[in-house]
C-alpha cells in the first residue's frame, strides 16, 4: 500500500518565517511580515502521490486518512480494490520523520462465468523512515533531498477462503511476507510553483511459496498554487492545482520457485489533483489516476481509473 504511492503536504511551522507574529514579541516591520508571508508557499506546497523530500508541517507532524477506489477488467472480469488507509507521520527532528500506515483492503472480484470472490481485511503495514540530508533555502524558494527507507510487515491475512476455496495470493489482504522499501526524494519550491520526484524499490520476499515481483516506482509531479497569488494575511484558504505523471514496474511473480508469466509489467498514470488548504491544520485533497501506458506481460487484469480522497490534519 505504501507504492500508491503514499506523499504527504507540509504546513506551517513553529520557525520563524512561518509563524504569525505574536503579541508577545513585539512590533514587526511590514518587511519583515511580508517575508513571513512569503514563506507560507514553502510550507504548504506539496503533492498528492509523488513523495517529497519535505520533513516538517504534515510532512513532519500529521494523520493522513485516505480513501482509495481502484477498479481493473479485462476478459469479463472486474476487480474493485477498496482502500481505506491512516498514515501516522512523526518528526525525530527537523531533518528525520518516521511514517506508519495502517491500511484496511476490500477486494471483490467479480466474472460473467464464475462466482464472486471477495476477501477483505488489515494489510500489509509500512513502516518508513525519511531523512533529508539537503536543504537550501532563499526567499520565497527552496531546494530539498531525502532518503527513504522502511519494512512493510506482513500484517495482512494470507489464509482467507471464499466460495470453498483459499484465494489465490494477489486476493488476499496480506502478502505474508516482510519486504524492504528503499528510494529518494527531491522537492524544488519557488514561488506558486513547486516540484516533485522520487525513485522508489520494493524488494520483496517470498512467503508460503509465493514470491511477488519487486517493484520499481518514479514519480514525477508539479503543483500551482491557483489562489492566492500572494499571502495577504496567515490564516488565508489555498487553493493548489496538481498535475503528476506516476510510473510503476514490476517483475514477474514466482510460485514454489517457477516465474508466474501472467504478471508484472509496466504502468504509467495521468494524475491531475486539487489541494484546499482551509486552515495551518487541516486540508482536503483528491486527485485521479488515469492509465496513459499498460504493458503488462500476459493476460493480467488493467486498471481503468482510481480514486484518491483524503485529508491531512497537523497535530
Amino acid at each position: 500500500m505504501e507504492l500508491l504511492g503514499l506523499a504527504a503536504l507540509s504546513a506551517c511551522v513553529s520557525t520563524p518565517e512561518a509563524t504569525a507574529p505574536s503579541l508577545f514579541q513585539g512590533p514587526q516591520t511590514s518587511g519583515a511580515i511580508e517575508r513571513s508571508l512569503e514563506s507560507l508557499a514553502l510550507q504548504n506546497d506539496d503533492t498528492i502521490v509523488t513523495r517529497s523530500a519535505r520533513t516538517v508541517g504534515f510532512n513532519g507532524q500529521a494523520l493522513i486518512p485516505r480513501y482509495v477506489y481502484t477498479d481493473k477488467n479485462s476478459g469479463g472480469q472486474d476487480l474493485v480494490v477498496q482502500t481505506v488507509l491512516a498514515r501516522f507521520v512523526v518528526g525525530l527532528n527537523e531533518d528525520v520523520t518516521v511514517g506508519i500506515t495502517v491500511p484496511y483492503v476490500n477486494k471483490r472480484l467479480s466474472s460473467e462465468t464464475s462466482p464472486t470472490l471477495h476477501s477483505d481485511g488489515l494489510a500489509d503495514v509500512p513502516i518508513v523512515g525519511k531523512y533529508r540530508f539537503f536543504q537550501e533555502t532563499g526567499p520565497a524558494q527552496t531546494t530539498e533531498a531525502a532518503v527513504i527507507f522502511g519494512l512493510e510487515l506482513p500484517t495482512g491475512r494470507t489464509n482467507v477462503v471464499d466460495e470453498s476455496m483459499r484465494l489465490p495470493q494477489p486476493l488476499q489482504p496480506g502478502s505474508g511476507s516482510l519486504d524492504t522499501i528503499l528510494g529518494a526524494a527531491f522537492t524544488r519550491v519557488d514561488g506558486r510553483w513547486l516540484l516533485n520526484s522520487d525513485l522508489l524499490a520494493k524488494i520483496n520476499s517470498e512467503a508460503d511459496d509465493y514470491r511477488f515481483g519487486n517493484t520499481y516506482r518514479f514519480d514525477v509531479g508539479v503543483q500551482f498554487r491557483l489562489y492566492p497569488a500572494r499571502y495577504e494575511r496567515f490564516d488565508q484558504t489555498t487553493v493548489n492545482l496538481v498535475a503528476e505523471l506516476n510510473t510503476s514496474y514490476a517483475e514477474h511473480d514466482t510460485f514454489q520457485g517457477s516465474t508466474r508469466l501472467d504478471t508484472g509489467g509496466l504502468k504509467m498514470f495521468a494524475t491531475p489533483g486539487i489541494q484546499v488548504i482551509v486552515s495551518e491544520s487541516a486540508l482536503f485533497e483528491a486527485a485521479v489516476q488515469l492509465p496513459v501506458l499498460m504493458n503488462l506481460h500476459g493476460s493480467q487484469l488493467e486498471e481503468n481509473f482510481v480514486t484518491i480522497l483524503g485529508m491531512r490534519i497537523l497535530f
